[in-house]
């Protein structure tokens, strides 16, 4: 057995990638990625802030993350083309975990629309959020994209159970942050978030044979 056969596999998770990503840019020590956040929209929510939409993956089997994302979408390309029709700065990323060339782990982002239609080649390393990544320039925006994005998610859905948000990640240029599944940290932008139904069967009445 070789050197490089006996060499030990480095292991992630998604979790790693998320609290990578809070130590080096939040304004905090730790948080969770769902909850309340206490008055999160006096600080967070105000006109002329600029916003960043995150989405955390593991990065360790990034086809099998793309497949699960695409299947959040009845069609995932109709879908992107409308976000992307919407926002065409497209200041929505993931984020994930990666050994780069020296072989250290560090952070990479890529735009969200680029890794759910498979051109997730197209990455970088994340080194700071105000070079690295745009954003969106006022609360106006965010929440029309924001909003989108739900309906996008939600409609397509054939599941009964609602999207799970816990890994998408509101960040401002100050290092505040809010999950898209703080419902209550959210109230400001008064987002809908639609519960799904499983699909109505067609109920007919059996036909009456004879008179």
């Amino acid at each position: 057995m070789t050197a490089t056969q006996n060499k030990k596999e480095p292991t992630w998770y998604e979790k790693t990638v998320e609290y990578a990503f809070v130590r080096k840019f939040l304004n905090l020590d730790a948080m969770p990625l769902s909850g309340t956040a206490e008055k999160i929209g006096d600080t967070m929510f105000y006109e002329g802030n600029h916003f960043y939409i995150i989405e955390f993956k593991r990065g360790k089997d990034i086809k099998s993350e793309i497949t699960s994302e695409q299947n959040k979408y009845l069609n995932y390309e109709k879908s992107m083309k409308t976000l992307c029709e919407h926002n065409r700065e497209k200041p929505h990323y993931v984020v994930f975990g990666k050994i780069n060339d020296q072989q250290e782990w560090g952070l990479f982002a890529a735009h969200y629309v680029c890794f759910v239609c498979r051109k997730y080649k197209h990455h970088w390393p994340l080194t700071s959020l105000s070079t690295d990544l745009k954003p969106i320039t006022s609360k106006e925006q965010l929440k029309e994209y924001l909003q989108l994005l739900i309906n996008e998610k939600e409609s397509s859905s054939g599941s009964s159970s609602s999207v799970d948000y816990g890994n998408t990640l509101i960040v401002d240029k100050d290092g505040n942050a809010c999950s898209l599944s703080d419902r209550e940290g959210l109230a400001e932008l008064n987002l809908v978030f639609p519960i799904n139904k499983p699909p109505q069967q067609n109920l007919r009445s059996p036909k009456r044979k004879g008179p």
